[in-house]
């Protein structure tokens, strides 16, 4: 029997340690294939090792073989499919070190995605990208980069507001939502009720249903946000008349 065929049989069985090291003699053996056929078998084998190992909270071990998978097939080279599988590892890593508060390598590792993915016509390389720049900014913000938290925002937005896919028009909606409530956060009013205003300007009239409930919730936020603006502007202006007067 094959390698790959012994490490399908163990994981049918549920013999987790000798699939685990089956799929390892795999990877060793045959990592420097040029074939596409065995180039699937190790990014399987790969995708196989660093999922269980996660499970079983072996991170190191894990990281390495996502590492490896990266190095192989993280590439514009490489089947798509494997790409896939290179992204998909990648954002598993990211995420399971933002699980274990380790943001700052969480946030590198986003970095890696973005860096390697960025600009493929893939739309679910995409995703994969756009999906790693919010999670960047979610771990930025635990690390009270503000500034840096903001731009990974502002960048997936500007990145991927023109995409035809109706999955990326959904989720750039979503994300401007969730920046103008931050920037609200930051009593930053104007740059919020531009921002609610953006999400009405842009999918008002779409009839996409998920589109339609953002551009519901923008409004209602927007008028929200323009009164307590107003507010604002009131006390400051009655709080500067009566520094003029007590100055006179």
């Amino acid at each position: 029997m094959s390698l790959y065929g012994q490490l399908f049989t163990a994981r049918k069985a549920g013999r987790h340690e000798e699939a685990l090291a089956t799929a390892a003699r795999l990877v060793d053996g045959f990592q420097d294939a040029s074939e596409p056929p065995l180039q699937k078998l190790i990014a399987d084998a790969l995708t196989f090792l660093s999922g269980r190992l996660i499970q079983i909270g072996r991170d190191t071990e894990a990281f390495a073989a996502i590492e490896t998978l990266s190095t192989l097939f993280g590439n514009d080279t490489a089947p798509i499919e494997l790409q896939r599988l290179a992204a998909r590892a990648l954002m598993l890593k990211g995420l399971r070190l933002g699980d274990s508060g380790e943001y700052e390598r969480g946030t590198e590792t986003f970095g890696e995605l973005i860096d390697k993915f960025c600009g493929s016509v893939d739309p679910i390389l995409a995703e994969h990208v756009f999906d790693a720049f919010i999670n960047k900014s979610v771990f930025l913000r635990h690390l009270d980069r503000t500034r840096e938290e903001l731009e990974a925002c502002t960048t997936s937005i500007s990145l991927f507001s023109n995409s035809p896919e109706r999955s990326m028009q959904v989720r750039v909606a979503k994300v401007l939502l969730g920046l103008a409530c931050r920037l609200g956060q930051l009593e930053r009013h104007a740059e919020s009720i531009a921002t609610y205003a953006q999400v009405v300007e842009r999918f008002e009239g779409s009839a996409d249903g998920e589109l339609r409930d953002a551009v519901s919730i923008a409004v209602t936020n927007l008028t929200h946000g323009l009164r307590h603006f107003r507010k604002i502007w009131n006390a400051r202006v009655i709080a500067a008349k009566q520094i003029v007067t007590t100055v006179q």
